[in-house]
């Protein structure tokens, strides 16, 4: 599980900053809808 965790964080910071962005927004409008 570990492995997998370093993977991930790995492949977030590698995203280019719109993606970064995209993620970002996508977890705002989440909240905003009351999740």
């Amino acid at each position: 599980m570990n492995q997998g965790n370093k993977i991930t964080a790995i492949n977030f910071f590698d995203l280019p900053p719109q993606e970064i962005l995209a993620l970002k927004e996508s977890r705002e409008k989440v909240v905003k809808d009351g999740f």
